[in-house]
Protein backbone atom coordinates (compact mmCIF):
# COMPACT_ATOMS: atom_id res chain seq x y z
CA UNK A 1 0.00 0.00 0.00
CA UNK A 2 0.95 3.39 -0.41
CA UNK A 3 -0.02 6.84 0.23
CA UNK A 4 -0.07 10.21 -1.87
CA UNK A 5 -0.85 12.59 1.42
CA UNK A 6 -0.36 12.54 5.14
CA UNK A 7 -2.68 14.72 7.32
CA UNK A 8 -2.03 15.55 10.68
CA UNK A 9 -5.07 18.46 12.27
CA UNK A 10 -4.55 18.24 15.60
CA UNK A 11 -4.72 21.09 17.99
CA UNK A 12 -2.48 19.81 20.36
CA UNK A 13 0.81 17.18 19.65
CA UNK A 14 4.16 16.98 20.95
CA UNK A 15 6.58 15.37 19.11
CA UNK A 16 4.46 13.66 16.42
CA UNK A 17 6.08 10.44 15.45
CA UNK A 18 3.62 10.44 12.72
CA UNK A 19 4.85 13.07 11.38
CA UNK A 20 8.37 11.64 11.46
CA UNK A 21 7.43 8.36 9.90
CA UNK A 22 5.88 10.55 6.85
CA UNK A 23 9.06 12.51 6.37
CA UNK A 24 10.95 9.16 6.37
CA UNK A 25 8.36 7.68 3.77
CA UNK A 26 8.59 10.78 2.11
CA UNK A 27 5.35 11.29 1.81
CA UNK A 28 3.43 14.80 1.52
CA UNK A 29 2.69 15.89 4.95
CA UNK A 30 -0.41 18.60 5.58
CA UNK A 31 -0.64 19.21 9.36
CA UNK A 32 -1.38 22.04 11.96
CA UNK A 33 1.22 24.04 13.53
CA UNK A 34 0.84 22.19 16.96
CA UNK A 35 3.66 20.97 19.24
CA UNK A 36 6.81 20.18 17.29
CA UNK A 37 5.16 19.99 14.07
CA UNK A 38 6.06 23.27 12.33
CA UNK A 39 9.52 22.72 13.52
CA UNK A 40 9.45 19.30 11.58
CA UNK A 41 8.11 20.73 8.55
CA UNK A 42 11.18 22.88 8.63
CA UNK A 43 8.73 26.30 8.51
CA UNK A 44 6.73 24.29 5.71
CA UNK A 45 10.07 23.51 3.41
CA UNK A 46 9.08 19.48 3.88
CA UNK A 47 5.19 19.91 3.74
CA UNK A 48 1.95 22.16 4.20
CA UNK A 49 1.10 23.93 7.25
CA UNK A 50 -1.90 24.87 8.42
CA UNK A 51 -2.80 27.74 11.14
CA UNK A 52 -5.68 25.61 12.80
CA UNK A 53 -7.87 22.55 12.33
CA UNK A 54 -10.79 24.12 12.46
CA UNK A 55 -10.04 26.86 9.92
CA UNK A 56 -11.73 24.71 7.20
CA UNK A 57 -11.15 26.52 4.30
CA UNK A 58 -7.69 26.76 4.69
CA UNK A 59 -7.44 22.62 5.34
CA UNK A 60 -9.21 22.59 1.83
CA UNK A 61 -6.95 25.13 0.38
CA UNK A 62 -4.07 23.30 1.06
CA UNK A 63 -5.32 19.84 0.71
CA UNK A 64 -6.22 20.59 -2.68
CA UNK A 65 -2.49 22.44 -3.35
CA UNK A 66 -0.68 19.64 -1.97
CA UNK A 67 -3.01 16.93 -4.28
CA UNK A 68 -1.98 18.61 -7.27
CA UNK A 69 1.64 19.34 -6.45
CA UNK A 70 2.56 15.38 -5.58
CA UNK A 71 4.99 14.55 -7.77
CA UNK A 72 4.52 11.61 -9.91
CA UNK A 73 7.06 9.36 -8.81
CA UNK A 74 7.25 5.84 -7.47
CA UNK A 75 6.58 6.00 -3.44
CA UNK A 76 7.89 4.00 -0.98
CA UNK A 77 5.69 1.19 0.67
CA UNK A 78 4.59 1.96 4.00
CA UNK A 79 3.64 -1.54 6.11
Amino acid sequence: KTTNLFIQASDYEGLPHSILEAINYEVPILSTEAGGCKDLLNNGDRGFIISSPQNKNQIAEKLIEGVEGIPKREKKEVC
